[in-house]
Formats: C-alpha cells, sequence, structure tokens
C-alpha cells in the first residue's frame, strides 16, 4: 500500500464526511469512498499519465533531444547500495504489468496505445 493512496482516502475521507447509521457517525470504508468517487485511484492515474508520455517521447523524432535523454543509458557506474530506478524503468515496469510485450513498438500506433491507456484505467487494469 503505498502513502500516496493513503493520503488520497484520507482527502476523499475530509471531502464526503461521516455516514450516519442509526444515530452513529463513523468513517466511511474505502470501498464506499471509491464508489462515491468513481475514478481510477491517485497512484493509477500517475502511472497512466506516465505512460502516455512514453507514448509520446516513442513517436517523437530520433534527433530531439528529449527521446535521446529518455531512452539513452548513463555511462559509468552508481553508488553502492539501492540502485536509483530511471523514469523509463518505472514505465516497463507498468507495461509489462499491463502484459504489454515490446511497448516501444506498440506505442508508435497512436490509437492502439490510445486504447491500450484507456483499458489500463478498468479496476484490472494498473
Amino acid at each position: 500500500m503505498s502513502c500516496l493512496g493513503v493520503f488520497e482516502r484520507k482527502i476523499l475521507r475530509r471531502i464526503y464526511g461521516p455516514i450516519c447509521e442509526e444515530a452513529i457517525w463513523r468513517s466511511r470504508y474505502n470501498k464506499e469512498l471509491y464508489h462515491l468517487y468513481d475514478e481510477a485511484d491517485l497512484v493509477t492515474t500517475i502511472k497512466i499519465t506516465r505512460l502516455r508520455w512514453a507514448g509520446h517521447v516513442m513517436r517523437m523524432q530520433d534527433n530531439l533531444p528529449c527521446k535521446k535523454v529518455t531512452l539513452d543509458k548513463p555511462e559509468g557506474r552508481r553508488r553502492a547500495g539501492r540502485p536509483n530506478l530511471r523514469w523509463i524503468d518505472g514505465v516497463m515496469k507498468d507495461a509489462e504489468k499491463l502484459g504489454v510485450r515490446n511497448w516501444r513498438a506498440r506505442a508508435r500506433d497512436r490509437d492502439e496505445w490510445r486504447w491500450l491507456l484507456e483499458s489500463a484505467k478498468t479496476p484490472h487494469g494498473l
């Protein structure tokens, strides 16, 4: 469970307020909050936005700096300890979770990529 998800539910509880059942007030359950909110949670929205931008990057011309910086691997070694993850590592992990093979080639087809991102918004997506 991510800290961002906890924060989102805290804000939703504040927005929608408690519920009164038989003269007793209680906080809303997570399921009730998401039923009222009726949108993808914040973490899923962030991941979909990251994938959408990755699609833009893949459709860019090869000589543009944004594409070069995103797809190149830095030279040298990282410091000891846990390796720092790059932005593209998160994109690859999200694409893998969606079950997309060769996401770079699929992102070049705008309509297919858009359909894939729409399917990721479903409860069983990301």
